[in-house]
């Protein structure tokens, strides 16, 4: 009877481990994820900043994660006043790769007279 009940809940028990993986390297991807985009509008925000600027400050805070790979970044000066930054990335699963993005709208320093 033990035996049975047994083969009965390990697949359920592993089951459960590893949807719990996924979640866990889900939510540290998405933390990360975002937090680089936030890294990138900051850098964005600054008054003499460049796109190319944005975008390498985006691509070195998801290469320093290890976690998250092949970033596509893009920033785009939507105005003098604001920057807009996007990151699209893949991280690990335990269903395989998954996709994961993160965005941010933030005001630019501005030059007042």
């Amino acid at each position: 009877m033990a035996s049975t009940e047994l083969a009965l809940l390990f697949p359920m028990i592993m089951l459960m481990v590893l949807a719990l993986v996924h979640v866990t390297l889900q939510s540290h991807a998405s933390s990360v994820l975002q937090a680089a985009v936030d890294h990138a509008a900051e850098v964005g925000s600054s008054y003499d900043a460049t796109v190319a600027d944005v975008e390498a400050a985006g691509r070195a805070f998801v290469a320093s994660s290890q976690l998250v790979v092949d970033p596509t970044v893009s920033a785009l000066f939507e105005s003098p006043e604001w920057v807009r930054v996007s990151i699209t990335a893949s991280y690990p699963s335990v269903l395989g790769s998954r996709s994961i993005s993160a965005a941010a709208l933030v005001p630019r320093e501005r030059d007042r007279p």
